[in-house]
Parts: C-alpha cells; sequence; structure tokens
C-alpha cells in the first residue's frame, strides 16, 4: 500500500533501493549491497547500452544511454528509505559503493564504445 503511494512520485530506481534497504540481517544487507553494485555498475549499463546497439543507437545517443545507465544511485533513495522505515544505512551504503565503482565502469565503457567506434 504505501509503495503505491509512492509509485507516482518516485522513478522506480530508488524505489527498488528501498525495497532492498528493507533487509534487517547482515548478511541480507551485504547481499543486498552486492546485488545492488552489481546492478548499477555492471549488468544493466552492459544490457542497455548492447539493446540500444542491436536497435540503432549510434554515437552520441549511445554513449549518454550508457551514462544514464551507469551512473550512481540517486541520493534521493537514502531518503526514501529513512522517511519510509526502510535501513537507511544500508541506502547510503549502496549510494557510496555505486559512486566509487561508477567512476570505473564509466570510463572503461566509455574506452570500449571508443575503442569499436560506437560514440
Amino acid at each position: 500500500m504505501l509503495v503505491t503511494t509512492y509509485r507516482r512520485d518516485a522513478s522506480p530506481r530508488p524505489l527498488v533501493y528501498w525495497w532492498l534497504t528493507r533487509f534487517k540481517f547482515d548478511e541480507e544487507r551485504e547481499r543486498a549491497v552486492l546485488v545492488c553494485q552489481q546492478l548499477q555498475t555492471g549488468r544493466r549499463p552492459i544490457v542497455i547500452t548492447t539493446g540500444a546497439y542491436l536497435v540503432g543507437f549510434r554515437g552520441i545517443e549511445l554513449g549518454i544511454l550508457f551514462f544514464m545507465n551507469a551512473s550512481p544511485v540517486a541520493a534521493a533513495s537514502y531518503v526514501m528509505a529513512r522517511s519510509m522505515g526502510g535501513n537507511s544505512v544500508l541506502a547510503a551504503n549502496i549510494i557510496a559503493l555505486t559512486t566509487v565503482l561508477s567512476t570505473i565502469t564509466c570510463t572503461l565503457g566509455i574506452v570500449i564504445l571508443k575503442s569499436y567506434n560506437l560514440i
């Protein structure tokens, strides 16, 4: 019921991360951080950029799509987790980890896209 209230006001990504902050145990929290990190800085940028390439995106459009999906988690997910009674420490950990790793992902992604003359 609470998620449907926020569905209109929030983008889907922070809602997914808010849902992951509902875990209370340490092992579940660690797993949640790793899942978010893998989705945010690994799998999603590769899958969406590949799909966009196959559909016909080239040049600056493909680079922008890559950056949009390789960017770190929005800081709004921390505020959302805290205001909705989630685990705000976990949300902060996810934000910090994806921010650090997105610098590596963005750099490698642009080098790869540039080396294949896609952007």
